[in-house]
């Protein structure tokens, strides 16, 4: 478990031994192992936020094109798939939630607005 970019970040056998298990963050042991039933609070994960999670709400939040409204949604998708498939040791899945939803609030007038036309109904002042 020398080499830091080999192994992933996760809970191995302590290498001092005894039984326990200790944290490799990817690049280094945490500095506190953990006894074998467990009795000392782990080291939380290294967490970084998703980048497809802040884009979304980012985009969500400029939905006045409407076509920023379409990319939140898609990106906060994307988001919630990645953090998802890393086992949720990425933060962000709310920025995605919140991106996705404001995406869709911003997309209903422009749905309206198809709706309306497709329906033959115009306005005659």
């Amino acid at each position: 478990m020398s080499d830091a970019g080999a192994t992933p970040a996760g809970w191995y056998p302590d290498p001092a031994g005894g039984g326990g298990q200790r944290w490799w963050d990817g690049s280094a042991w945490a500095q506190q192992a953990v006894g074998p039933m467990g009795y000392r609070m782990p080291p939380p994960p290294p967490t970084a936020t998703n980048g497809w999670a802040a884009a979304s709400l980012v985009l969500g939040v400029l939905w006045l094109c409407g076509l920023g409204s379409i990319a939140a949604v898609i990106c906060g998708l994307l988001g919630l798939d990645a953090i998802k498939r890393g086992g949720d040791r990425q933060a962000g899945k709310g920025l995605a939630i919140a991106g996705i939803v404001v995406g869709c609030v911003g997309l209903l007038p422009w749905a309206l607005y198809v709706l309306l036309l497709l329906s033959g109904d115009t306005f005659n002042p």
